[in-house]
């Protein structure tokens, strides 16, 4: 049975983990860098770039190198968020037939989980290049604010990655929001999931200063040795 991995799919940066052997194990990219910028560049050479190498060409190269993109995922073009949005990115954002909001890179049209899978498949091959192993499973985390349609177009984005994600609830295959990564942060889970989550909570995003309000909330709290998810009263 393969592994399941953690990814925080950032809007600035992501970030994949494993529980392995035990502990759990932050996986660099190929740089070192136990971070990925969630930047995608494209070159007139057919060429993609993820991560530091397209944010580095990004000043040369700025209408063709996606950065922020989960801001647009499951949003219509019309909405506030992707017309201030338009405003202040060099890329060029495009209308789909079906009123989504899509980016036109050299001639040709992606939607945002085209964009954003091409992240996770990056990802993806970090932790299988330091498993050895295929990865077909994970968890991608979303911020609490996703509605439906956001929450649907990340799953999709997994699928294109070769991702199936995770159930993370009885009878749920939602992806986890950032804030219920936090909650889970303050204790020791058991399963496999919830430490992979864990651990993408302590080294990521927002999530950190989530982790530092509910640490203070909950620094006088005692927890059940037997069961330590559970909060004694």
């Amino acid at each position: 049975m393969s592994k399941v991995i953690g990814i925080d799919l950032g809007t600035t940066n992501c970030c994949v983990s494993v529980l392995e052997n035990g502990t759990v194990q932050i996986i660099s990219n190929k740089e070192g860098g136990r971070t990925t910028p969630s930047v995608v560049g494209f070159t007139d050479k057919d060429e993609r770039l993820v991560g530091q190498i397209a944010k580095r060409q990004a000043v040369t190269n700025s209408a063709n190198t996606l950065y922020a993109v989960k801001r647009l995922i499951g949003r219509k073009f019309s909405s506030p968020e992707v017309e201030k949005m338009r405003s202040t990115v060099p890329f060029e954002i495009v209308e789909a037939p079906n009123g989504d909001a899509h980016i036109r890179v050299l001639e040709r049209v992606y939607s945002p989980p085209e964009i954003s899978a091409i992240l996770l498949q990056r990802l993806k091959q970090a932790a299988e290049e330091f498993l050895g192993d295929r990865i077909t499973e994970a968890i991608v985390t979303v911020p609490a604010y996703f509605d439906d349609m956001q929450r649907q177009a990340t799953r999709d984005a997994a699928k294109i990655a070769g991702l199936e994600v995770e159930r993370t609830g009885a009878g749920s295959n939602e992806a986890p929001s950032s804030p219920t990564m936090a909650a889970m942060a303050t204790s020791t889970f058991l399963t496999t999931s919830f430490a992979v989550t864990r651990s993408l909570a302590k080294s990521t995003g927002s999530a950190v200063s989530k982790i530092a309000k509910l640490r203070e909330a909950t620094s006088s709290w005692t927890w059940s040795s037997e069961r330590p998810w559970v909060l004694m009263s």
